[in-house]
Protein backbone atom coordinates (compact mmCIF):
# COMPACT_ATOMS: atom_id res chain seq x y z
CA UNK A 1 0.00 0.00 0.00
CA UNK A 2 1.30 3.35 -0.84
CA UNK A 3 0.95 6.10 1.22
CA UNK A 4 1.50 10.07 0.28
CA UNK A 5 0.19 13.08 1.72
CA UNK A 6 -1.33 10.99 4.58
CA UNK A 7 -3.72 9.25 2.10
CA UNK A 8 -3.44 5.51 1.67
CA UNK A 9 -3.75 4.43 -2.43
CA UNK A 10 -5.30 0.94 -2.77
CA UNK A 11 -6.19 -1.37 -5.96
CA UNK A 12 -9.73 -1.72 -6.68
CA UNK A 13 -9.74 -4.90 -5.64
CA UNK A 14 -8.86 -4.40 -2.24
CA UNK A 15 -11.37 -1.28 -2.40
CA UNK A 16 -14.21 -3.74 -2.96
CA UNK A 17 -12.97 -6.25 -0.76
CA UNK A 18 -12.98 -3.64 2.23
CA UNK A 19 -15.91 -1.73 1.35
CA UNK A 20 -19.22 -1.85 2.64
CA UNK A 21 -20.28 0.44 -0.10
CA UNK A 22 -19.42 0.96 -3.27
CA UNK A 23 -19.96 4.06 -5.08
CA UNK A 24 -18.70 4.61 -8.83
CA UNK A 25 -17.68 8.06 -9.81
CA UNK A 26 -15.60 6.92 -13.39
CA UNK A 27 -16.02 8.36 -17.26
CA UNK A 28 -16.46 5.90 -19.86
CA UNK A 29 -13.11 4.84 -21.45
CA UNK A 30 -12.56 1.37 -22.77
CA UNK A 31 -10.57 0.71 -19.90
CA UNK A 32 -13.48 1.57 -17.59
CA UNK A 33 -16.10 -0.37 -19.67
CA UNK A 34 -17.43 -3.38 -17.59
CA UNK A 35 -15.36 -2.63 -14.88
CA UNK A 36 -17.24 -4.19 -12.40
CA UNK A 37 -18.34 -7.82 -13.87
CA UNK A 38 -18.64 -11.17 -11.95
CA UNK A 39 -15.31 -11.39 -10.35
CA UNK A 40 -15.11 -7.76 -9.18
CA UNK A 41 -18.76 -8.10 -7.68
CA UNK A 42 -17.46 -11.39 -5.94
CA UNK A 43 -14.67 -9.96 -4.40
CA UNK A 44 -17.21 -7.18 -2.37
CA UNK A 45 -17.65 -8.93 0.88
CA UNK A 46 -21.51 -10.19 1.29
CA UNK A 47 -24.18 -7.74 2.62
CA UNK A 48 -22.57 -4.85 0.76
CA UNK A 49 -24.00 -2.53 -1.57
CA UNK A 50 -22.79 -0.92 -5.42
CA UNK A 51 -24.34 2.47 -6.20
CA UNK A 52 -23.72 3.80 -10.19
CA UNK A 53 -24.99 7.02 -11.03
CA UNK A 54 -21.45 7.32 -13.24
CA UNK A 55 -22.37 5.39 -16.88
CA UNK A 56 -24.35 2.23 -16.91
CA UNK A 57 -21.82 0.61 -18.99
CA UNK A 58 -19.45 0.50 -16.31
CA UNK A 59 -21.41 -2.56 -14.60
CA UNK A 60 -21.75 -5.97 -15.83
CA UNK A 61 -25.66 -5.57 -15.31
CA UNK A 62 -26.49 -9.65 -15.84
CA UNK A 63 -24.01 -10.31 -13.32
CA UNK A 64 -25.10 -7.40 -11.03
CA UNK A 65 -28.68 -9.58 -11.12
CA UNK A 66 -27.04 -12.58 -10.31
CA UNK A 67 -25.04 -10.54 -7.15
CA UNK A 68 -28.85 -9.33 -6.15
CA UNK A 69 -30.55 -12.60 -6.66
CA UNK A 70 -28.16 -14.56 -4.58
CA UNK A 71 -28.15 -12.30 -1.46
CA UNK A 72 -24.13 -11.84 -2.54
CA UNK A 73 -25.13 -7.86 -2.35
CA UNK A 74 -27.67 -6.30 0.01
CA UNK A 75 -28.49 -3.93 -2.90
CA UNK A 76 -27.74 -1.75 -5.47
CA UNK A 77 -28.58 2.15 -6.15
CA UNK A 78 -28.09 3.04 -10.49
CA UNK A 79 -29.74 6.09 -11.38
CA UNK A 80 -27.78 4.97 -15.16
CA UNK A 81 -28.11 2.09 -16.92
CA UNK A 82 -26.46 0.23 -20.65
CA UNK A 83 -29.53 0.48 -22.20
CA UNK A 84 -31.82 3.37 -21.62
CA UNK A 85 -34.89 3.82 -21.24
CA UNK A 86 -34.88 0.77 -18.90
CA UNK A 87 -37.46 -1.78 -19.86
CA UNK A 88 -39.52 -2.90 -16.95
CA UNK A 89 -38.79 -6.25 -17.20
Amino acid sequence: MEQSFGVAYRTLDELLAQSDIVSLHAPLQPRTRGMIDADKLARMHAGSFLINTARGVLVDETALVDALRSGHLAGAGLDVFAHEPIVPD
